[in-house]
C-alpha cells in the first residue's frame, strides 16, 4: 500500500501539467476562433443583396403609384369644383360629422380617375389643336368661335359665359375636321342656332352631313382649279329606266339638300347594313 501511495503521489504532477497544456490549447483555440472573420457563403449573400433590392424597386413603385393617386384625385377635385358648387346651389346634402376621416378611394375608384383624366387631357388637347389649325386656317376663326359660344344655350358657372356643348365639340372632332366643321357653323346662324338645340345624335349626324358637304365642295373646287377649260355645251340628256327592271341610284352621303336629319340618318343607318350584310 506505501508502493501505491508513492507512485499516486508522482504521478500528480504530471496530470496536472497536462490539463494545463490542455486548457492552454483550448483557450489559444477559441482565441483564433474570434480572431477569424466571419464569412456568410456567396450564394447565401446574393440572395440577402437581390430580396433587399426587390423590396427597395417595391417600395418605389407604390410610393409612385401612390403619388399619382394624390394628382389625380387633386386634378379631379379642381375640374370637380365648378360641377359640385352649381349642384350644391340646387341640393342639400348631410355634412360629415365633425372630426370624421376622410374615406380612402379603393384600387377601382383611383383606376377610374386615372382614366378620366387621361380621357380628359386627350380631349384638351385635341381642342387645342382643332383650334390652331382653325388659327391658322382662317383669320377671323377665333372671333367666329365666340360668336358660337354666344349662341350656346349652355352656362358655364366658372367662366360666366355660355359656352358650346361638350357633345357638339366631339361630334365635331369625331368628323376629323373639327376646325372647319366648327368654322361653318359659326358662319351660319340659322344652322347654329338648330344644330345647339338638337340632342347629341342629332347633332353628330348633322356636323357629319356638313362635314361631308365641305369635302365635297373642297374637292370640287380643287377639281376645277386642276381641269382644263372644256365646252360649256349642256350635257346629252338621258332617258329615265322606268318599270320594275330598274336599279335605284345608290345613296350620296355627299346629298345633304334632299333629306331632312332623320331621313339622311335612317338612309346612313340603312347604307351601313347594306355593305355589312356584302361582306
Amino acid at each position: 500500500m506505501a508502493g501505491e501511495a508513492e507512485q499516486t503521489e508522482a504521478a500528480t504532477p504530471e496530470a496536472e501539467a497536462a490539463v494545463a497544456a490542455a486548457e492552454t490549447a483550448a483557450e489559444a483555440a477559441a482565441a483564433a476562433a474570434a480572431a477569424a472573420p466571419q464569412t456568410v457563403p456567396l450564394e447565401r449573400f446574393r440572395a440577402v443583396i437581390g430580396q433587399r433590392a426587390e423590396r427597395e424597386a417595391q417600395l418605389l413603385e407604390a410610393r409612385r403609384q401612390l403619388e399619382l393617386a394624390n394628382a389625380t384625385i387633386e386634378e379631379f377635385k379642381k375640374l370637380s369644383e365648378g360641377a359640385a358648387q352649381a349642384a350644391a346651389s340646387g341640393a342639400s346634402s348631410a355634412k360629415p360629422a365633425a372630426g370624421a376621416p376622410a374615406k380612402v378611394p379603393s384600387a377601382a375608384e383611383i383606376e377610374q380617375l386615372v382614366a378620366a383624366e387621361a380621357d380628359r387631357r386627350n380631349f384638351t388637347r385635341q381642342c387645342n389643336d382643332a383650334f390652331a389649325e382653325g388659327k391658322k386656317a382662317h383669320s377671323d376663326f377665333e372671333k367666329v368661335i365666340a360668336d358660337l359660344n354666344a349662341l350656346s344655350p349652355v352656362f358655364d358657372p366658372r367662366l360666366q359665359r355660355t359656352v358650346m356643348p361638350q357633345s357638339l365639340i366631339e361630334a365635331a372632332l369625331a368628323t376629323g375636321n373639327a376646325h372647319e366643321v366648327l368654322y361653318a357653323l359659326g358662319k351660319d346662324n340659322s344652322l347654329a342656332d338648330r344644330v345647339l338645340t338638337m340632342t347629341p345624335l342629332q347633332q353628330a349626324a348633322e356636323l357629319t352631313k356638313l362635314s361631308i358637304k365641305l369635302e365635297g365642295a373642297s374637292g370640287e373646287a380643287a377639281s376645277a382649279a386642276a381641269l382644263p377649260e372644256v365646252s360649256r355645251a349642256p350635257a346629252p340628256v338621258k332617258p329615265k329606266v322606268t318599270g320594275t327592271g330598274g336599279t335605284p341610284a345608290p345613296w350620296d352621303p355627299a346629298d345633304t339638300d334632299h333629306f331632312s336629319t332623320a331621313e339622311w340618318i335612317a338612309k346612313r343607318e340603312a347604307d351601313l347594313k347594306r355593305k355589312e350584310t356584302r361582306h
